[in-house]
């Protein structure tokens, strides 16, 4: 190996998470098995990362380092906001239940009368 010249580094490959897409008679929420956000999020997040290797694999050294910080940049927004939406949903889950436990109290109650 001629010392000059750089050496590419392997980049592991990446399998397709590709979903099977939805007919019109058949909800998005149903073909993906849950939320429609955490649907795409998850086949944004595999798109982006193949395209990244992809990118990286292919760009010549100097620029690599470039390519890096941009792509951790945009990987730990992606993160930084999936861990807002988990926040936002435990919210809703502990506002549902504490609703459920107030109409719980409210029927076990025995009624007055005026």
């Amino acid at each position: 190996m001629n010392p000059s010249t750089p050496t590419t580094p392997s980049v592991p490959s990446v399998p397709s998470t590709r979903a099977t897409p939805a007919t019109p008679d058949q909800p998005i929420q149903e073909t993906a098995g849950g939320s429609t956000t955490d649907a795409i999020g998850g086949w944004f997040a595999a798109e982006y990362f193949a395209a990244a290797q992809a990118e990286i694999a292919t760009a010549p050294a100097p620029r690599r380092l470039e390519l890096l910080r941009a792509f951790a940049l945009d990987w730990s927004r992606f993160c930084r906001d999936n861990r807002a939406a988990a926040r936002v949903q435990i919210a809703r889950d502990k506002l549902a239940l504490h609703r459920q436990k107030s109409q719980d109290r409210k029927q076990k109650q025995p009624r007055r009368p005026l």
